[in-house]
């Protein structure tokens, strides 16, 4: 094995190392851009080599993000919300579907293909498997320039794990070169000759799904004319069940305001850092609306542990101080920072909160509070849910979108506007 081959694999193994620890620390982007630089060192390192390997090695990466979209959507969700990063509106949108189906279940089984064929092309080196890899790497590319198009110049909005498939399609672009070169063929020359049969069908099905796609999505708008002026339904769907509220939990705005917004958020998720001030002031534009939390610790002990601080710090009427110093000094995995923020930071009196976190009540409230979360469909955090009363026919929905889309419904409802949940996707 050669010295850079052997740098590639040190290098992926440490890359992967470190994405694991932002997959630990609740940091999905990281972990997941982390994760995809690591395929792609690991990549290079089996091009020069076996380039045949190396698109197997990214077709297995595109089974992972394509089937955790598949399989486990939800949870997909909830790690991809905040700032530009918006997998709701994305996967909502008509291009996140053919035909009724998920586009992200074809993607799961083109790359199970492409992964068994790239396989045997590694081990039997033959110039039908080269073909093979060719013809996927150009409807890969194809398919991922059109929805990365779409996303940008049309949603206005990124899906991660979309992001990461695109990755992937560039690496077997880069095999596919690599292969046909030890074949010594120029590049993609050979790809459009007569004996390539496949590729002279696999490239047109490319070119036509392109313009399916594109005539379905011709109507399809951004995230601004979303906010402004899409169809209200697109931003709500009904909830999973009502949400159970005990009446302790700490409320920002009106007692007397009718209008439920309820926030289910982990102090250790960093899109509910980036998503609770936008929130926050939402809710407080709008007098008849008031903003409840509710804890959905998820992501460890250190979540655990700073939620039961904010339940202590809610005891104390300081929940909301407490709150923003947890999101600003997140992600807290000691109990000694956690003690160190309630007691100087947010004012907490030390030995009430020390009696209080030593409660088993305290604990049973965090595991409640996540139990309700999980009944009313919570799959990842922040997760925002509304009940408006007539506005909403007395219905709890889950807003998706973050704090845009929740503006826009609060906005239609005090227009006037029912939210009728038997339309909502």
């Amino acid at each position: 094995m050669r010295k850079a081959e052997i740098g590639a694999v040190l290098g992926a193994g440490a890359l992967l190392a470190l994405a694991v620890k932002f997959a630990l620390d609740g940091d999905t982007p990281n972990a997941m851009f982390t994760g995809l630089a690591a395929l792609c060192v690991g990549a290079a390192g089996a091009l020069n080599r076996a380039p045949m390997l190396s698109g197997m090695i990214a077709s297995i990466g595109g089974v992972t993000c394509a089937g955790y979209l598949s399989f486990f959507k939800e949870t997909a969700m909830g790690q991809c919300r905040g700032g530009v990063w918006n997998c709701d509106l994305v996967t909502n949108s008509d291009m996140a579907q053919i035909g009724g189906i998920p586009t992200a279940v074809f993607a799961f089984g083109f790359y199970v293909a492409m992964t068994a064929a790239c396989y045997s092309g590694w081990k039997s080196n033959s110039a039908r498997a080269v073909t093979t890899l060719t013809s996927g790497a150009v409807i890969a590319a194809v398919a991922s320039a059109y929805m990365a198009y779409q996303s940008k110049m049309v949603i206005g909005a990124w899906c991660l794990f979309c992001v990461g498939l695109y990755g992937v399609a560039g690496i077997l672009v880069i095999s596919a070169i690599g292969a046909k070169r030890r074949q010594n063929s120029p590049a993609f020359t050979g790809l459009f000759n007569g004996e390539n049969k496949a590729t002279w069908s696999a490239f047109p099905a490319g070119i036509v799904a392109f313009a399916v796609g594109a005539a379905m999505n011709s109507n399809t708008v951004s995230v601004t004319e979303t906010v402004e002026a899409a169809p209200i339904t697109n931003l709500y769907e009904l909830a999973q069940a009502p949400v159970a509220l005990t009446g302790d939990e700490p409320v920002m705005g009106r007692f007397a305001a009718e209008w439920l917004v309820v926030e289910f958020a982990d102090f250790n998720c960093g899109h509910c850092a980036e998503e609770a001030g936008p929130t926050q002031e939402v809710v407080s534009g709008h007098d008849n609306a008031k903003l409840i939390h509710k804890n959905y610790a998820f992501l460890g002990e250190g979540s655990v542990m700073a939620a039961a601080a904010s339940t202590c710090a809610s005891k104390q009427n300081r929940f909301w101080e407490m709150a923003g110093h947890l999101f600003n000094n997140a992600p807290t995995s000691e109990r000694s920072a956690v003690d160190f923020i309630a007691v100087t930071m947010a004012g907490l009196d030390s030995d009430l909160y020390t009696e209080c976190m030593a409660d088993p009540a305290t604990a049973a409230i965090v595991t409640a509070e996540r139990e309700a979360g999980t009944n009313s469909g919570v799959q990842g955090t922040p997760t925002l849910f509304v009940n408006l009363g007539t506005q909403t026919e007395g219905n709890w929905i889950r807003v998706i979108g973050g704090p845009d889309a929740l503006e826009r419904i609060l906005v239609a409802a005090e227009n006037g506007e029912v939210l009728t949940t038997a339309q909502a996707q």
